[in-house]
Protein backbone atom coordinates (compact mmCIF):
# COMPACT_ATOMS: atom_id res chain seq x y z
CA UNK A 1 0.00 0.00 0.00
CA UNK A 2 1.13 3.78 -0.82
CA UNK A 3 2.67 5.62 1.98
CA UNK A 4 1.03 8.70 2.86
CA UNK A 5 1.28 11.00 6.24
CA UNK A 6 -2.66 12.42 6.18
CA UNK A 7 -3.21 15.50 7.85
CA UNK A 8 -4.38 18.94 7.24
CA UNK A 9 -2.51 21.56 5.02
CA UNK A 10 -2.53 24.99 5.72
CA UNK A 11 -0.49 28.05 4.95
CA UNK A 12 2.22 25.49 3.04
CA UNK A 13 2.39 23.35 6.17
CA UNK A 14 1.01 19.58 7.20
CA UNK A 15 -0.68 19.17 10.44
CA UNK A 16 -0.50 15.14 10.64
CA UNK A 17 -3.82 13.29 11.86
CA UNK A 18 -2.48 11.47 14.34
CA UNK A 19 -1.80 14.61 16.25
CA UNK A 20 -5.47 15.53 16.11
CA UNK A 21 -8.93 14.39 16.66
CA UNK A 22 -9.72 11.92 14.02
CA UNK A 23 -11.78 8.80 12.69
CA UNK A 24 -10.73 6.17 10.06
CA UNK A 25 -11.03 5.95 6.50
CA UNK A 26 -11.33 2.08 5.29
CA UNK A 27 -10.63 0.20 2.65
CA UNK A 28 -14.09 -0.56 1.19
CA UNK A 29 -13.43 -4.20 0.15
CA UNK A 30 -12.02 -5.66 3.73
CA UNK A 31 -13.18 -2.66 5.99
CA UNK A 32 -9.36 -2.32 6.78
CA UNK A 33 -7.83 1.31 8.07
CA UNK A 34 -5.58 3.08 5.51
CA UNK A 35 -5.38 5.96 7.49
CA UNK A 36 -6.65 8.56 9.51
CA UNK A 37 -8.60 11.38 8.68
CA UNK A 38 -8.53 14.62 11.03
CA UNK A 39 -11.30 16.58 12.12
CA UNK A 40 -10.74 19.97 11.41
CA UNK A 41 -11.18 22.42 14.61
CA UNK A 42 -12.75 26.34 14.41
CA UNK A 43 -9.51 27.83 14.76
CA UNK A 44 -7.88 24.97 12.27
CA UNK A 45 -11.01 26.38 9.67
CA UNK A 46 -10.32 30.03 10.71
CA UNK A 47 -6.01 29.46 10.32
CA UNK A 48 -6.91 27.92 6.81
CA UNK A 49 -9.27 30.49 5.52
CA UNK A 50 -6.97 33.39 7.17
CA UNK A 51 -3.88 31.96 5.07
CA UNK A 52 -5.64 31.78 2.14
CA UNK A 53 -6.44 35.24 2.34
CA UNK A 54 -3.34 36.43 2.84
CA UNK A 55 -1.90 34.81 0.29
CA UNK A 56 -4.50 36.38 -2.45
CA UNK A 57 -3.24 39.66 -3.22
CA UNK A 58 0.44 38.16 -4.22
CA UNK A 59 -1.28 35.33 -5.93
CA UNK A 60 -4.07 37.14 -7.83
CA UNK A 61 -1.06 39.74 -9.01
CA UNK A 62 1.10 36.74 -10.51
CA UNK A 63 1.26 36.61 -14.42
CA UNK A 64 -1.16 34.10 -15.57
CA UNK A 65 1.36 32.11 -17.32
CA UNK A 66 3.10 31.76 -14.20
CA UNK A 67 0.27 30.45 -12.16
CA UNK A 68 0.01 27.82 -15.22
CA UNK A 69 3.38 27.33 -14.83
CA UNK A 70 2.26 25.58 -11.30
CA UNK A 71 -1.03 23.62 -12.46
CA UNK A 72 1.74 22.13 -15.45
CA UNK A 73 4.18 21.48 -12.48
CA UNK A 74 1.59 19.76 -10.33
CA UNK A 75 0.64 17.64 -13.79
CA UNK A 76 4.09 16.26 -13.74
CA UNK A 77 4.14 15.15 -9.86
CA UNK A 78 0.94 13.04 -11.11
CA UNK A 79 2.62 11.94 -14.15
CA UNK A 80 5.79 10.85 -11.62
CA UNK A 81 3.37 9.04 -9.05
CA UNK A 82 1.08 7.56 -11.01
CA UNK A 83 1.47 4.00 -9.08
CA UNK A 84 1.03 5.15 -5.76
CA UNK A 85 -1.94 7.58 -6.80
CA UNK A 86 -3.69 4.61 -8.17
CA UNK A 87 -3.26 2.21 -5.74
CA UNK A 88 -4.61 4.59 -2.93
CA UNK A 89 -7.68 4.98 -5.23
CA UNK A 90 -8.34 1.87 -5.65
CA UNK A 91 -8.17 0.95 -1.78
CA UNK A 92 -10.20 4.00 -0.74
CA UNK A 93 -12.45 4.34 -3.47
CA UNK A 94 -12.99 0.44 -4.46
CA UNK A 95 -12.25 2.23 -8.08
CA UNK A 96 -11.83 -0.65 -10.69
CA UNK A 97 -8.09 -0.75 -12.21
CA UNK A 98 -8.86 0.87 -14.96
CA UNK A 99 -11.22 3.49 -13.27
CA UNK A 100 -8.33 4.91 -11.28
CA UNK A 101 -6.54 4.91 -14.38
CA UNK A 102 -8.81 7.11 -16.35
CA UNK A 103 -8.81 9.32 -13.28
CA UNK A 104 -5.20 9.74 -13.54
CA UNK A 105 -5.19 10.64 -16.89
CA UNK A 106 -7.87 12.94 -16.54
CA UNK A 107 -6.77 14.79 -13.74
CA UNK A 108 -3.42 15.08 -15.76
CA UNK A 109 -5.27 16.19 -18.75
CA UNK A 110 -7.28 18.72 -16.60
CA UNK A 111 -4.38 20.34 -15.41
CA UNK A 112 -3.38 21.12 -18.38
CA UNK A 113 -5.98 22.23 -20.11
CA UNK A 114 -6.58 24.39 -17.28
CA UNK A 115 -3.33 25.82 -17.18
CA UNK A 116 -4.42 27.85 -20.40
CA UNK A 117 -7.23 29.41 -19.28
CA UNK A 118 -5.98 32.29 -17.84
CA UNK A 119 -6.63 33.50 -21.62
CA UNK A 120 -10.28 34.48 -20.81
CA UNK A 121 -9.31 37.06 -18.67
CA UNK A 122 -9.71 39.21 -21.33
CA UNK A 123 -12.69 42.12 -20.94
CA UNK A 124 -14.96 43.55 -23.86
CA UNK A 125 -14.52 47.23 -24.99
CA UNK A 126 -17.79 48.80 -25.61
CA UNK A 127 -18.39 52.08 -28.14
CA UNK A 128 -19.16 55.30 -26.73
CA UNK A 129 -20.85 58.76 -28.53
CA UNK A 130 -18.17 60.88 -26.65
CA UNK A 131 -14.99 59.22 -27.33
CA UNK A 132 -15.05 58.40 -23.74
CA UNK A 133 -12.90 54.99 -23.68
CA UNK A 134 -15.53 51.81 -21.50
CA UNK A 135 -14.10 48.34 -20.94
CA UNK A 136 -14.67 45.94 -18.46
CA UNK A 137 -11.76 43.91 -17.06
CA UNK A 138 -11.66 40.61 -14.96
CA UNK A 139 -10.80 40.13 -11.07
CA UNK A 140 -10.27 37.49 -8.96
CA UNK A 141 -13.28 36.64 -6.79
CA UNK A 142 -10.94 36.22 -3.41
CA UNK A 143 -10.98 32.92 -1.32
CA UNK A 144 -13.17 29.96 -2.51
CA UNK A 145 -14.70 26.96 -0.99
CA UNK A 146 -14.18 24.04 -2.52
CA UNK A 147 -16.28 20.98 -1.66
CA UNK A 148 -15.69 17.54 -3.44
CA UNK A 149 -17.21 14.02 -3.39
CA UNK A 150 -16.36 10.83 -2.62
CA UNK A 151 -16.64 9.15 -6.04
CA UNK A 152 -14.31 10.45 -8.36
CA UNK A 153 -11.78 12.49 -5.99
CA UNK A 154 -8.99 13.49 -7.76
CA UNK A 155 -10.81 14.90 -11.42
CA UNK A 156 -13.87 16.40 -9.51
CA UNK A 157 -11.97 17.92 -6.85
CA UNK A 158 -8.89 19.27 -9.36
CA UNK A 159 -11.76 20.36 -11.46
CA UNK A 160 -12.44 22.99 -8.67
CA UNK A 161 -9.28 24.03 -7.65
CA UNK A 162 -7.50 24.35 -10.70
CA UNK A 163 -10.10 26.71 -12.28
CA UNK A 164 -10.05 28.57 -9.22
CA UNK A 165 -6.64 28.87 -8.88
CA UNK A 166 -5.76 30.26 -12.85
CA UNK A 167 -8.33 32.26 -12.24
CA UNK A 168 -6.25 34.76 -9.79
CA UNK A 169 -8.41 32.95 -6.59
CA UNK A 170 -6.70 30.89 -3.67
CA UNK A 171 -8.69 28.31 -1.91
CA UNK A 172 -9.10 26.50 1.05
CA UNK A 173 -10.47 22.91 0.00
CA UNK A 174 -13.08 20.75 2.14
CA UNK A 175 -13.11 16.66 0.46
CA UNK A 176 -15.76 14.18 1.47
CA UNK A 177 -14.50 12.25 4.93
CA UNK A 178 -15.18 8.93 2.64
CA UNK A 179 -12.16 9.62 0.48
CA UNK A 180 -9.85 12.26 1.97
CA UNK A 181 -6.78 10.33 1.39
CA UNK A 182 -7.34 10.63 -1.88
CA UNK A 183 -7.48 13.99 -1.98
CA UNK A 184 -4.59 14.37 0.34
CA UNK A 185 -2.40 12.84 -2.02
CA UNK A 186 -3.60 15.24 -5.01
CA UNK A 187 -3.13 18.53 -2.60
CA UNK A 188 0.39 16.49 -1.83
CA UNK A 189 0.75 16.61 -5.48
CA UNK A 190 0.10 20.75 -5.45
CA UNK A 191 2.59 21.25 -2.24
CA UNK A 192 5.47 19.15 -3.90
CA UNK A 193 5.02 21.53 -7.04
CA UNK A 194 5.84 24.62 -4.69
CA UNK A 195 2.55 25.71 -4.97
CA UNK A 196 2.99 29.36 -2.75
CA UNK A 197 1.94 28.87 0.81
CA UNK A 198 -1.63 29.53 1.34
CA UNK A 199 -3.21 29.55 -2.05
CA UNK A 200 -4.41 26.04 -1.38
CA UNK A 201 -5.57 24.72 2.11
CA UNK A 202 -6.97 21.52 2.70
CA UNK A 203 -9.31 21.46 5.72
CA UNK A 204 -11.17 17.69 6.37
CA UNK A 205 -13.83 16.51 8.44
CA UNK A 206 -17.41 15.97 8.43
CA UNK A 207 -20.59 18.31 7.04
CA UNK A 208 -20.19 21.17 10.08
CA UNK A 209 -16.79 21.59 8.54
CA UNK A 210 -18.72 22.26 5.06
CA UNK A 211 -20.93 24.58 6.55
CA UNK A 212 -18.45 26.80 8.75
CA UNK A 213 -16.55 27.48 5.33
CA UNK A 214 -19.07 28.69 3.82
CA UNK A 215 -20.03 30.54 6.62
CA UNK A 216 -17.09 32.49 6.92
CA UNK A 217 -17.41 35.98 5.84
CA UNK A 218 -13.74 35.78 3.96
CA UNK A 219 -14.93 32.62 1.38
CA UNK A 220 -16.55 34.66 -1.66
CA UNK A 221 -17.80 31.61 -3.64
CA UNK A 222 -19.03 27.97 -2.94
CA UNK A 223 -18.08 25.39 -5.74
CA UNK A 224 -19.57 21.97 -4.65
CA UNK A 225 -20.32 18.37 -6.01
CA UNK A 226 -22.64 15.88 -4.54
CA UNK A 227 -26.54 15.28 -3.71
CA UNK A 228 -29.16 17.29 -4.61
CA UNK A 229 -29.95 17.35 -1.40
CA UNK A 230 -26.75 18.60 0.13
CA UNK A 231 -26.74 21.22 -2.72
CA UNK A 232 -30.03 22.71 -1.73
CA UNK A 233 -28.87 23.00 1.70
CA UNK A 234 -25.78 24.68 0.57
CA UNK A 235 -27.42 27.06 -2.18
CA UNK A 236 -29.73 28.28 0.45
CA UNK A 237 -27.06 28.96 2.85
CA UNK A 238 -24.96 30.67 0.36
CA UNK A 239 -27.83 32.33 -1.50
CA UNK A 240 -28.73 34.09 2.18
CA UNK A 241 -25.26 35.22 2.10
CA UNK A 242 -24.96 36.46 -1.18
CA UNK A 243 -22.19 33.95 -1.90
CA UNK A 244 -21.78 32.39 -5.46
CA UNK A 245 -22.67 28.66 -5.93
CA UNK A 246 -21.60 26.62 -9.02
CA UNK A 247 -23.46 23.03 -7.93
CA UNK A 248 -23.09 20.19 -9.74
CA UNK A 249 -26.04 17.68 -8.12
CA UNK A 250 -27.40 14.15 -9.40
CA UNK A 251 -28.74 12.71 -11.60
CA UNK A 252 -31.58 10.19 -13.36
CA UNK A 253 -29.69 10.14 -16.48
CA UNK A 254 -31.50 8.29 -19.61
CA UNK A 255 -30.11 6.19 -22.64
CA UNK A 256 -32.39 6.66 -25.68
CA UNK A 257 -32.00 3.85 -27.93
CA UNK A 258 -33.74 4.26 -31.00
CA UNK A 259 -34.38 0.84 -33.87
CA UNK A 260 -31.57 1.57 -36.40
CA UNK A 261 -28.70 1.30 -34.16
CA UNK A 262 -26.17 -1.30 -34.05
CA UNK A 263 -27.52 -3.33 -31.17
CA UNK A 264 -23.95 -5.02 -30.23
CA UNK A 265 -22.51 -1.59 -30.05
CA UNK A 266 -25.71 -0.31 -28.08
CA UNK A 267 -24.87 -2.87 -25.50
CA UNK A 268 -21.62 -2.04 -24.91
CA UNK A 269 -22.53 1.53 -24.21
CA UNK A 270 -25.49 0.87 -21.47
CA UNK A 271 -23.07 -1.43 -19.39
CA UNK A 272 -20.12 0.77 -19.51
CA UNK A 273 -22.37 3.85 -18.79
CA UNK A 274 -24.55 2.62 -16.49
CA UNK A 275 -22.31 0.20 -14.44
CA UNK A 276 -18.51 1.86 -14.87
CA UNK A 277 -17.59 2.59 -10.70
CA UNK A 278 -20.81 0.62 -10.11
CA UNK A 279 -22.90 2.94 -11.69
CA UNK A 280 -21.35 5.63 -8.97
CA UNK A 281 -21.14 8.37 -11.23
CA UNK A 282 -23.60 10.93 -11.67
CA UNK A 283 -23.86 10.65 -14.92
CA UNK A 284 -24.40 6.85 -15.21
CA UNK A 285 -27.29 6.23 -17.19
CA UNK A 286 -30.13 4.84 -14.74
CA UNK A 287 -33.17 4.65 -17.60
CA UNK A 288 -32.42 2.64 -20.44
CA UNK A 289 -34.70 3.50 -22.99
CA UNK A 290 -35.25 0.97 -26.00
CA UNK A 291 -37.62 1.01 -28.68
CA UNK A 292 -39.80 -1.47 -28.44
CA UNK A 293 -39.18 -3.35 -31.85
CA UNK A 294 -35.64 -4.10 -30.91
CA UNK A 295 -36.05 -4.33 -26.86
CA UNK A 296 -35.99 -7.76 -26.62
CA UNK A 297 -33.44 -8.58 -28.47
CA UNK A 298 -31.43 -5.59 -27.16
CA UNK A 299 -32.15 -7.12 -23.54
CA UNK A 300 -30.94 -10.69 -24.39
CA UNK A 301 -27.46 -9.05 -25.67
CA UNK A 302 -27.47 -6.82 -22.72
CA UNK A 303 -27.74 -9.97 -20.24
CA UNK A 304 -24.95 -11.77 -22.12
CA UNK A 305 -22.38 -8.92 -21.44
CA UNK A 306 -23.50 -8.39 -17.61
CA UNK A 307 -22.92 -12.26 -16.95
CA UNK A 308 -19.67 -11.60 -18.11
CA UNK A 309 -18.31 -9.44 -16.16
CA UNK A 310 -15.89 -10.18 -13.18
CA UNK A 311 -16.98 -8.89 -9.92
CA UNK A 312 -14.18 -8.77 -6.83
CA UNK A 313 -11.59 -6.59 -4.80
CA UNK A 314 -10.33 -4.30 -7.57
CA UNK A 315 -6.74 -4.72 -6.32
CA UNK A 316 -6.76 -7.63 -8.69
CA UNK A 317 -6.60 -5.48 -11.99
CA UNK A 318 -8.63 -7.76 -14.48
CA UNK A 319 -11.77 -6.87 -11.62
CA UNK A 320 -14.37 -4.77 -13.56
CA UNK A 321 -16.48 -3.99 -10.87
CA UNK A 322 -15.29 -3.46 -6.96
CA UNK A 323 -17.88 -2.91 -4.16
CA UNK A 324 -19.79 0.18 -3.44
CA UNK A 325 -18.25 2.36 -1.59
CA UNK A 326 -20.11 2.40 1.83
CA UNK A 327 -22.97 0.65 3.69
CA UNK A 328 -25.69 3.73 2.65
CA UNK A 329 -24.89 3.14 -0.65
CA UNK A 330 -25.45 -0.61 -1.37
CA UNK A 331 -28.99 0.44 1.32
CA UNK A 332 -29.89 2.54 -1.30
CA UNK A 333 -29.35 0.09 -4.23
CA UNK A 334 -30.95 -2.91 -2.24
CA UNK A 335 -34.08 -0.76 -0.98
CA UNK A 336 -34.35 0.53 -4.98
CA UNK A 337 -34.73 -3.60 -5.96
CA UNK A 338 -36.65 -4.52 -3.59
CA UNK A 339 -39.35 -1.75 -4.36
CA UNK A 340 -38.77 -2.75 -7.81
CA UNK A 341 -39.89 -6.26 -7.37
CA UNK A 342 -42.81 -5.75 -5.16
CA UNK A 343 -44.02 -3.30 -8.13
CA UNK A 344 -43.54 -6.01 -10.40
CA UNK A 345 -40.24 -5.80 -12.29
CA UNK A 346 -38.52 -8.81 -12.99
CA UNK A 347 -35.10 -9.32 -12.08
CA UNK A 348 -33.16 -11.10 -15.00
CA UNK A 349 -29.89 -11.39 -13.42
CA UNK A 350 -28.22 -9.81 -9.46
CA UNK A 351 -30.67 -8.78 -7.43
CA UNK A 352 -29.61 -10.55 -4.22
CA UNK A 353 -26.84 -9.28 -1.95
CA UNK A 354 -24.74 -11.79 -0.32
CA UNK A 355 -21.04 -10.52 0.42
CA UNK A 356 -20.02 -7.54 2.20
CA UNK A 357 -20.33 -4.32 0.25
CA UNK A 358 -20.51 -6.25 -3.14
CA UNK A 359 -23.58 -5.74 -4.95
CA UNK A 360 -23.87 -7.96 -8.91
CA UNK A 361 -24.98 -5.88 -11.51
CA UNK A 362 -28.90 -6.14 -12.22
CA UNK A 363 -30.92 -5.64 -15.23
CA UNK A 364 -34.56 -5.38 -14.37
CA UNK A 365 -37.20 -4.83 -17.41
CA UNK A 366 -40.90 -4.32 -16.51
CA UNK A 367 -39.88 -0.78 -15.03
CA UNK A 368 -42.67 1.90 -14.05
CA UNK A 369 -42.92 5.50 -13.34
CA UNK A 370 -43.79 4.42 -9.61
CA UNK A 371 -41.12 2.62 -9.01
CA UNK A 372 -37.90 4.40 -6.89
CA UNK A 373 -35.52 3.07 -9.53
CA UNK A 374 -36.95 4.98 -12.06
CA UNK A 375 -37.42 8.60 -9.85
CA UNK A 376 -34.77 8.86 -7.38
CA UNK A 377 -30.88 8.91 -8.21
CA UNK A 378 -30.01 5.17 -7.41
CA UNK A 379 -25.92 5.34 -7.67
CA UNK A 380 -25.60 1.85 -8.19
CA UNK A 381 -25.26 -1.02 -10.66
CA UNK A 382 -28.77 -1.25 -11.85
CA UNK A 383 -30.20 -1.43 -15.38
CA UNK A 384 -33.54 -0.49 -15.44
CA UNK A 385 -34.92 -1.17 -18.83
CA UNK A 386 -38.18 0.38 -20.43
CA UNK A 387 -40.08 -0.35 -23.96
CA UNK A 388 -41.17 2.80 -26.05
CA UNK A 389 -43.01 2.54 -29.02
CA UNK A 390 -42.61 6.37 -30.16
CA UNK A 391 -39.75 9.21 -30.39
CA UNK A 392 -41.98 11.63 -28.22
CA UNK A 393 -42.60 8.79 -25.65
CA UNK A 394 -39.24 8.16 -24.80
CA UNK A 395 -38.62 12.07 -24.68
CA UNK A 396 -41.96 12.26 -22.66
CA UNK A 397 -40.36 9.86 -20.37
CA UNK A 398 -37.07 10.69 -20.40
CA UNK A 399 -38.37 14.04 -18.88
CA UNK A 400 -40.38 12.71 -16.54
CA UNK A 401 -37.72 13.42 -13.44
CA UNK A 402 -36.84 16.43 -11.39
CA UNK A 403 -32.82 15.96 -12.60
CA UNK A 404 -31.37 17.28 -15.87
CA UNK A 405 -27.95 16.35 -16.01
CA UNK A 406 -26.94 14.59 -18.95
CA UNK A 407 -28.68 12.15 -21.48
CA UNK A 408 -27.44 9.79 -24.54
CA UNK A 409 -29.02 9.22 -27.55
CA UNK A 410 -28.41 6.26 -29.69
CA UNK A 411 -29.85 6.50 -33.60
CA UNK A 412 -27.77 6.52 -37.00
CA UNK A 413 -31.00 9.56 -37.84
CA UNK A 414 -29.59 12.76 -37.62
CA UNK A 415 -32.81 14.29 -37.98
CA UNK A 416 -34.32 12.02 -34.94
CA UNK A 417 -31.16 12.37 -33.00
CA UNK A 418 -31.06 16.27 -33.38
CA UNK A 419 -35.45 16.27 -32.96
CA UNK A 420 -34.79 14.47 -29.02
CA UNK A 421 -31.64 16.36 -28.41
CA UNK A 422 -33.69 19.68 -28.85
CA UNK A 423 -36.53 18.74 -26.46
CA UNK A 424 -34.63 16.69 -23.71
CA UNK A 425 -34.47 19.07 -20.35
CA UNK A 426 -30.65 18.66 -19.35
CA UNK A 427 -28.02 20.73 -19.51
CA UNK A 428 -26.12 17.98 -21.36
CA UNK A 429 -26.90 15.30 -24.45
CA UNK A 430 -24.60 12.95 -26.34
CA UNK A 431 -25.54 11.80 -30.11
CA UNK A 432 -23.86 8.50 -30.96
CA UNK A 433 -22.48 7.75 -26.84
CA UNK A 434 -24.32 7.45 -23.11
CA UNK A 435 -24.70 10.49 -20.84
CA UNK A 436 -21.33 9.59 -18.92
CA UNK A 437 -19.08 11.86 -20.47
CA UNK A 438 -16.68 14.55 -19.63
CA UNK A 439 -14.26 16.67 -21.38
CA UNK A 440 -11.22 17.97 -20.05
CA UNK A 441 -10.85 20.98 -21.99
CA UNK A 442 -13.44 23.69 -22.52
CA UNK A 443 -17.11 21.83 -22.37
CA UNK A 444 -19.78 23.16 -20.59
CA UNK A 445 -20.10 20.90 -18.14
CA UNK A 446 -23.18 21.10 -15.66
CA UNK A 447 -27.21 20.36 -15.51
CA UNK A 448 -30.50 22.06 -14.74
CA UNK A 449 -33.85 21.78 -12.80
CA UNK A 450 -32.43 19.65 -9.60
CA UNK A 451 -28.90 18.68 -11.08
CA UNK A 452 -27.39 21.78 -10.21
CA UNK A 453 -26.69 25.16 -11.27
CA UNK A 454 -23.68 26.61 -13.05
CA UNK A 455 -21.51 25.36 -15.48
CA UNK A 456 -17.95 23.87 -15.18
CA UNK A 457 -14.91 24.13 -17.23
CA UNK A 458 -12.63 26.51 -19.53
CA UNK A 459 -14.32 29.76 -19.80
CA UNK A 460 -17.23 28.86 -17.96
CA UNK A 461 -15.64 28.39 -14.99
CA UNK A 462 -13.30 31.17 -15.46
CA UNK A 463 -16.26 33.23 -15.32
CA UNK A 464 -17.61 31.82 -12.57
CA UNK A 465 -14.58 32.76 -10.30
CA UNK A 466 -14.29 36.08 -11.59
CA UNK A 467 -16.26 39.66 -10.56
CA UNK A 468 -16.48 41.66 -14.13
CA UNK A 469 -15.65 45.11 -13.45
CA UNK A 470 -16.63 47.83 -15.61
CA UNK A 471 -14.11 51.09 -16.55
CA UNK A 472 -14.68 54.23 -18.40
CA UNK A 473 -11.75 56.35 -18.85
CA UNK A 474 -12.95 59.95 -19.86
CA UNK A 475 -10.65 61.75 -22.21
CA UNK A 476 -12.38 65.37 -21.86
CA UNK A 477 -13.99 67.01 -18.55
CA UNK A 478 -18.05 66.07 -18.92
CA UNK A 479 -20.83 68.12 -18.06
CA UNK A 480 -23.39 68.31 -15.47
CA UNK A 481 -26.74 69.55 -15.74
CA UNK A 482 -26.06 71.48 -12.00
Amino acid sequence: MVAINPGLFIDGSWILAEKLPNFPSRNPVNEKVLGLVPETSPQQLEDAVQAAHKALGAWGQLPGVERAQYLLNTAKQFEDHQTEVVELLIAETGSSFSKAMFELDYTVKFLKAASADFRFGNGEVFPSDDGTLSYTTRRPLGVIACISPWNVPLILTVKKVANALIAGNTVVLKPSEDSSLSVMKLVEMFAAADLPPGVLNLTTGHSDVGRALIAHPLTKAVTFTGSTATGKKIAAQAGGLLKRCVLELGGKDALIILEDIDIDFAVNVTAFSGLFHQGQICMSSERILVQSSIVDRFTEKLLKKVQSLKMGDPSDHSVDLGPMMSQRQLDMVKDHVEDAKRLGANVLCGGEHSNGLFYPPTILTGVTRDMKLFKDETFGPLLPIMGFDTIDEAIDIANDSEYGLSGGVLTNDVEKAFYITNRLDTGMVHIGNGPLLDDPTDAAFGGIKSSGMGRENGKYSYEAFTELKWVTVHHKKPGFPF
